[in-house]
This record gives C-alpha cells, sequence and structure tokens, in this order.
C-alpha cells in the first residue's frame, strides 16, 4: 500500500540539497507522519503544518518574488519565468518563503557566475564589481530572511577566495580562486 501522508520540505532541506557539492551542510528533512495534505495553494492550516504551502502555493510565491526583487541581476541575465521546483512525489508540503528562497538562489548563481566569466575574460574590475554586489546582496536583509548564516560562511569560504589577493603561508599572494563559490552555486 502506498504511502499518502504528507512529507514537508523546508527550505534548509533546499539549501542542503544545492550545498551538497560544497560539503555545505545546512539543512534537514522536516517529518510530518499522518498530517492532511492542503489545498491547492494554501497553507497547510489545521493539519499540523502551519507555515508550510503545496506545490502550486511556490510557485505562486516564486513568480511574486521575481516580480518584486530588489537585488538586480547581472547584464544578459534574467529569472526564469516559472519556479523549478518540481513536486517529487504526492502530498508534498514545503515551507513558506520556499519560492522566494529560489529566486535568491538563482539571483546568487547568476551575480557569482558573471563574475567568473569577467574573470575569466580578464576584467577583473568588473569581476571585483560583481563579488561587492554579490557580498552586498548575501549581506541584505533579503538573504538574512531567507538563510541563516550567522558566522558568514558564505562570504568567508567562497567568496574571499574569489577575490584572491589573500597572504599564503609562503609569504606569497593568492591568485582568484572561483572553485568553493562555484562549487556552492552550482552543486552537483
Amino acid at each position: 500500500m502506498p504511502n499518502t501522508d504528507p512529507v514537508a520540505i523546508s527550505r534548509r532541506t533546499l539549501l542542503q540539497v544545492a550545498a551538497v557539492g560544497s560539503g555545505i551542510v545546512l539543512g534537514a528533512w522536516i517529518p510530518s507522519a499522518g498530517a492532511a495534505a492542503a489545498p491547492a495553494g494554501a497553507a497547510a492550516e489545521g493539519s499540523g503544518l502551519e507555515g508550510f504551502i503545496d506545490i502550486d502555493g511556490v510557485h505562486a510565491e516564486y513568480r511574486a518574488a521575481i516580480s518584486n526583487f530588489r537585488l538586480p541581476l547581472p547584464t544578459g541575465w534574467s529569472f526564469p519565468a516559472e519556479s523549478a521546483v518540481r513536486e517529487p512525489e504526492p502530498n508534498v508540503m514545503w515551507e513558506q518563503g520556499t519560492g522566494e528562497f529560489e529566486a535568491y538562489l538563482y539571483w546568487q548563481r547568476a551575480v557569482a557566475t558573471a563574475a567568473q566569466d569577467a574573470h575569466l575574460r580578464g576584467d577583473d574590475a568588473e569581476a571585483d564589481r560583481l563579488l561587492d554586489a554579490l557580498e552586498s546582496g548575501y549581506n541584505s536583509s533579503t538573504r538574512r530572511g531567507l538563510i541563516d548564516d550567522p558566522d558568514n560562511l558564505f562570504v568567508t569560504v567562497t567568496i574571499g577566495p574569489a577575490r584572491g589577493g589573500n597572504p599564503t603561508a609562503r609569504g606569497g599572494v593568492a591568485e582568484r580562486d572561483f572553485s568553493r563559490l562555484m562549487e556552492a552555486v552550482h552543486p552537483a
């Protein structure tokens, strides 16, 4: 007999899935055995899943988020018109804010990729401008409302090496290294 109990997925779970390639683990599954699924697009009120929405609610959140997104995308980039989040199985509930979270992660990936592309073209001034935008956006209330990172690890572990210029153990200066940043925004 198939399991028809709803499964709840938090933004933190999505972050964990997105960060698998970078070794950063920040999320966990939230089980909800025995709860009933909510109507399309609705919060799961009364089901024991307050604060969760179904896949239609995620897609509506995403469309609203991209229409009012405060952080500018790099030149040549635009948000996909529809959310890429798909229901992995019937009766999955998603934490409210998942659509906004998806839009933020797309922005973060776009800016990081554009910064690396600028560096590879030899335009380190543009790479620095984009890394500044990425760090500023990461330190914004937009990110803080979606991703918990009190130690600012994303900035120190991924953006810092992409900037380069840090002293090495042998007295040299480290070159720019975008590998951790790309692993974080383009997980395997």
